[in-house]
């Protein structure tokens, strides 16, 4: 912890020199035994700290005191500061008879400022010992060092500036979607306190706004204002006064979107069935829909506007599609010209001017670039070549964790593509098994044999995997598919130009019956133990109904939105699902009267599941899996304060995909897990590139 002068987690700020805790920059009490076991776990997250080891920390001179009292009621007082039980823990794991684990993550780690040199040239890979030292750098483990390795100070910058160096910097920054700005000067990115600037000629961060970039941001081209999507909107932000003006109303989820030196904003949106692309002034109005020439039925990803203001680049692609197109096409007085296929990626490109003009896109987690010619028709040419190894994507999203600005300036963040693991856990976290192969998972479901899981990832076939195996057996079309009780059909939705639709389908035959027709969209949610009542969305509304014959019009169940992961209980007189925004919770409510529901989770929850006799739900909060015990008598139901399974590494989903299941009998648990270990991610910036990797 040497030169350490703050550590932050969650609400709380631990300032080492000072010696004080704070929640939201408000100190609390706490004593320095409390203090000091805090500073111990914090230097060791995710490990444990042993009773030996506080106990030779707090009492190095062979005191005589009854140290396991003392160690009890220090570790009580700290509870007590961060507001939190042994029994609910949301920070302090007890470990019985060994000593504490912290179970959260810290955010943020701020150094005394120094002065640091460049890291060596990084005119490729690192070699397998800078390899081994970057690997230890990213652990995250040892208070997460790859955070707080450089600082960027003005006259490193300097140095980096020359042309031809080709040099690398570590940025102190904890996110995947740092943006460069367009003069290369400055990375912005958005975390829990807003939208954040790190200018490379500064030690310090900035907020420049209290909005969060819920899932896109964009620099203005002369570097002024930002572009952010957040909430239902998109909004103008100016960076010298954090001064936030309202753009539009977004249709849906956004999944990019630039800027154009021309005054206009082109993002990518949720409408109906597919991700679209729409176009609206900078200063506001009425976002149009924009056709694309010949690309129908698959979704618009993060469009980038070239330098002219004119062309843009942009991903396209069907779910079921693996990789995604890469397109050039033109915006001139509201219409797209015909595209121009450059290139297959797993995520969207980016331009560059340097070296005469060059598409970057990804490959097997690998940066290359080539020539691209926007002489007549756009075309790559010449040789493409490997800038980089290792660098992150969000496949789901088509959305590539680099960026680089105008003059060649280029920062991304190492790793490689999201994926998780199909695991099965016993319930102390040792693995027993997996299934199938990494994918980035979105829904899955255990057969009623237990062996088979159905599972959606967010691009690529929705496939059956077995306990075991990595092969798969692809079913086309199932989108959020549910097992009937004999393990012989499946449910799900169907999508259709005209509604969707939810349908029946025999596995082995292909027979199909549809059980209910929509003119907008419907969403399976879950089939009742029976087989007999469906459970869905329509109408912004959680409905059901009868579906063995019986007949019967839909029926609601819940009214307002904001809810997800909604599952009947095994004997079908409950339904547990997770409401609210960025802190869901998870409730309990009677089916199907209804009625008043029960809390079960006190800070927050996903992914619940009920154990086969219904006196369980195992759910995920934070990076751990957590158990309720279920008592219900009636119309009456109690749960238990939550208690501590294990912790997991959970992958970056939305929040209504479900990636979590149980064994009938409680004693295996599936959970998908992330196949990235490295948290936070290490962020690098390079200079020249172009001319370093030639």
């Amino acid at each position: 912890m040497q030169g350490v002068r703050r550590i932050a987690f969650g609400p709380y700020t631990l300032d080492l020199r000072a010696r004080e805790l704070r929640k939201h920059n408000v100190r609390l009490r706490i004593r320095q035994q409390p203090f000091e076991i805090l500073l111990m776990l914090l230097e060791k997250p995710g490990e444990v700290v042993l009773r030996e080891e506080i106990r030779l920390r707090l009492w190095p001179d062979n005191t005589i005191v009854e140290f396991e009292h003392s160690i009890n009621t220090a570790v009580q007082k700290l509870r007590d500061a961060l507001g939190e039980s042994a029994s609910a823990p949301r920070f302090i794991e007890t470990i019985p008879r060994r000593g504490y684990r912290f179970l959260g993550t810290v955010d943020q780690v701020e150094r005394d400022v120094t002065i640091a040199d460049p890291l060596p040239d990084a005119q490729a890979v690192p070699s397998q010992t800078d390899a081994g030292q970057l690997r230890a750098v990213r652990n995250w483990r040892p208070l997460l060092a790859a955070s707080i390795l450089l600082v960027l100070m003005t006259g490193a910058w300097l140095v980096m500036r020359k042309p031809g160096t080709g040099r690398r910097l570590v940025l102190p920054v904890a996110t995947y979607e740092a943006v460069v700005s367009p003069d290369g000067d400055a990375v912005v990115w958005s975390d829990a306190r807003g939208l954040v600037v790190r200018r490379f000629d500064t030690a310090g961060e900035k907020r420049v706004a209290t909005t969060r970039a819920g899932d896109a941001l964009a620099w203005a081209p002369d570097g002024s204002h930002l572009a952010v999507s957040a909430a239902t909107n998109i909004y103008r932000v100016r960076l010298s006064n954090g001064e936030t003006s309202l753009i539009c109303p977004r249709p849906g989820p956004t999944r990019g979107l630039t800027w154009s030196r021309n005054g206009t904003l082109l993002f990518a949106a949720q409408s109906k069935l597919y991700m679209e692309l729409f176009s609206v002034p900078v200063l506001g109005g009425a976002p149009a829909q924009l056709t694309v020439p010949g690309l129908t039925g698959g979704h618009f990803f993060q469009p980038e506007f070239l330098p002219d203001g004119e062309r843009f680049l942009f991903a396209w692609g069907r779910r079921e599609d693996e990789e995604a197109g890469l397109y050039l096409a033109s915006l001139k007085g509201g219409r797209v010209t015909a595209p121009v296929l450059l290139q297959k990626s797993i995520a969207a490109g980016r331009y560059s001017e340097s070296n005469g003009g060059e598409l970057l896109w990804l490959e097997s987690d690998n940066l290359y670039a080539q020539h691209l010619s926007l002489w007549g028709t756009a075309r790559l040419s010449g040789e493409r070549r490997k800038v980089l190894e290792g660098v992150h994507s969000i496949p789901g999203q088509r959305r590539p964790s680099f960026s680089v600005s105008r003059n060649g300036v280029l920062v991304w963040t190492a790793g490689h593509a999201n994926a998780a693991q199909l695991t099965w856990f016993d319930r102390h976290g040792r693995v027993l098994a997996t299934a199938g192969q990494p994918i980035e998972p979105d829904f899955i479901r255990i057969a009623p044999d237990g062996k088979h899981i159905l599972i959606m990832p967010t691009i690529g076939p929705t496939r059956i995997v077995e306990t075991g195996r990595d092969g798969y057996q692809p079913v086309s079309r199932v989108v959020r598919g549910l097992w009937t009780p004999d393990g012989a059909r499946l449910i799900y939705r169907d999508f259709r130009p005209s509604g969707d639709r939810i349908v029946e389908r025999t596995l082995g035959t292909g027979q199909i019956r549809e059980l209910s027709s929509h003119d907008g969209r419907l969403n399976p949610r879950d089939l009742s133990p029976d087989g007999k009542i469906l459970l869905y969305v329509a109408n912004r509304s959680l409905q059901y109904r009868r579906i063995d014959g019986a007949g019967g019009p839909p029926r609601q169940f819940l009214d307002n939105w904001g809810f997800a992961q909604a599952k009947f209980s095994p004997d079908g007189k409950w339904v547990v699902y997770i409401a609210g925004g960025e802190r869901a919770q998870i409730y309990v409510q009677a089916f199907p009267s209804g009625g008043l529901r029960t809390q079960i989770t006190p800070d927050g929850g996903a992914d619940p599941v009920w154990r086969g006799d219904g006196k369980e739900i195992i759910y995920r909060g934070n990076s751990s899996l957590y158990s309720v015990r279920v008592e219900t008598h009636g119309s009456q139901f109690k749960a238990s304060e939550p208690e501590l399974l294990f912790p997991i590494r959970a992958p970056r989903v939305t929040a209504d995909s479900e990636i979590a299941g149980i064994s009938k009998d409680g004693t295996r648990i599936l959970f998908a897990q992330s196949t990235i270990t490295d948290f936070p991610p290490v962020v690098y910036m390079m200079t020249s590139w172009g001319e370093a990797n030639r």
